[in-house]
């Protein structure tokens, strides 16, 4: 291949790239033009598990919906309560996170695929979790008509970890200090450091989506 040659298809590659990215800037702002945007992350272990959402039509901008071991009757109000974000999904949010679409969005349309039909618990969100980990749920989860949602990871042929991003804005970088392997039982300083660390999560999300979206 002569180097002009190569030059050309180079040069062809790169416009056809760059009118990708101007063709899916222009369908994303259509759809936020009509859909509320909402930033969000979860953290599950096994007898803990938060969701934490940042909307700017939530009264208090933030929302955190956590769930705790079978049994437990928080779980009742938590189910209900992120079951009611899951059908505004359908209609009138678009969800955006980080590597969402290959994890947090799976848990999430797992979880209600059957409607409100079970009681959710941290255990099952965990269990979850873990099968899309080792790659046995990438083909069995169904995507209902509306349900709109944007990976931020998936801007401009992937980027790093979230935590590495988040340092280009002077983000903290301080990772939770328990593993996700841990099955013990919970403290209220634990829970504060997980809320933290999920938190951060959900700010460096929004925090890159509008700095190259907008």
């Amino acid at each position: 291949m002569t180097r002009r040659k190569a030059r050309s298809q180079k040069a062809r590659r790169k416009a056809r790239s760059q009118k990708g990215e101007q063709t899916m800037a222009i369908s994303l702002s259509n759809i936020l033009n009509k859909r509320t945007k909402v930033f969000y992350d979860i953290e599950t272990f096994y007898k803990y598990s938060c969701w934490v959402f940042y909307c700017e039509d939530y009264d208090k901008k933030w929302e955190i919906v956590e769930f705790w071991p079978e049994g437990d009757e928080r779980n009742k109000k938590s189910t209900m309560r992120l079951f009611d974000i899951y059908q505004k999904l359908l209609k009138d949010y678009i969800l955006i996170g980080y590597n969402c679409k290959k994890y947090d969005n799976m848990i999430l349309l797992k979880l209600f695929e059957n409607g409100l039909s079970n009681v959710v618990n941290s255990q099952m969100i965990n269990d979850l979790s873990d099968q899309i980990i080792s790659q046995q749920t990438l083909k069995w989860v169904n995507i209902p008509e509306g349900f709109l949602s944007y990976d931020v990871y998936n801007f401009k042929n992937h980027m790093p970890s979230l935590k590495i991003v988040g340092t280009l804005f002077g983000g903290d970088i301080r990772e939770t200090p328990i593993p996700f392997s841990y099955k013990g039982e919970f403290t209220k300083e634990q829970i504060k450091d997980v809320l933290y660390y999920c938190k951060h999560d959900v700010s460096v999300t929004k925090l890159i989506f509008e700095s190259k979206l907008g």
